[in-house]
């Protein structure tokens, strides 16, 4: 599933932007309807998020080879967070969930394993008992779902997350992007958390930026946009309610 989301922290906390395309990488089109891709969650009042970016369906069997089945992160993600108690650390809590997602994959999938090698990455960020954080599980489908955690270290009111092909790396080098750098905007704050998010996403709809960077096209759709801050989780844009799957 390509993505762009846009994470920012700043002092004041964290922005989230994202794209609500649903696109099929095994057929190479646009499925019908959009997706969301940020969700909140709660651990004993910590005020946090996670987001998904990448592979988040795979081919499922029963304990006895009949039945086939689908494994979504969308659905399996939530239980197994739900299920976690509260830890120490973000990277703790993020170790944890990384082996028990994993493990349910595995089981999941150990009569149709992937044909081919796949990467998911689930951030996790916000106040974690009230320290700010971002930890990204990488999870990965080579040998029978392997996943490793990354704790972020970031730059105040600078863009994290996940973008399609080069566009990550190259956003603050190409001039194709200088208008969407949101540098001059007139805000401070969370506020300017939430622009300098919004503004990296709708750079992936620019016309200019599709034709010099083609994966671009495999974003789109209404965004979503939220943001974290000491006093909890909040969206800001949501997507319309008829729109999620």
């Amino acid at each position: 599933m390509p993505t762009a989301i846009s994470i920012v922290q700043n002092e004041e906390g964290f922005a989230i932007a994202s794209d609500s395309l649903h696109y099929d990488m095994g057929t190479g089109t646009a499925l019908p309807g959009h997706l969301q891709k940020v969700f909140p969650f709660d651990v004993a009042n910590s005020s946090l998020a996670y987001c998904l970016c990448g592979i988040i369906t795979f081919n499922a069997m029963d304990k006895h080879g009949k039945q086939s089945s689908v494994f979504s992160l969308l659905t399996e993600v939530p239980k197994v967070l739900a299920a976690m108690d509260k830890m120490a650390a973000l990277r703790q809590f993020a170790e944890v969930f990384g082996k028990r997602i994993c493990t349910r994959l595995r089981k999941a999938t150990r009569l149709t394993p992937p044909p081919t090698h796949t990467v998911t990455h689930v951030s996790l960020l916000g106040y974690y008992n009230g320290t700010p954080g971002i930890a990204i599980v990488e999870i990965r489908s080579a040998n029978r779902f392997e996943y490793d955690v990354d704790p972020e270290n970031v730059l105040y009111n600078v863009i994290n997350g996940c973008f399609p092909g080069e566009i990550m790396k190259r956003f603050y080098v190409d001039p194709v992007f200088e208008r969407f750098r949101a540098r001059n905007y007139p805000h401070s704050g969370i506020q300017a958390a939430i622009e300098i998010a919004r503004q990296a996403v709708l750079a992936c709809y620019d016309e200019a930026v599709r034709a010099k960077y083609p994966e671009a096209n495999k974003v789109g759709g209404p965004i979503h946009i939220a943001k974290i801050t000491r006093a909890g989780f909040a969206w800001v844009e949501k997507l319309p309610s008829t729109s999620t799957l």
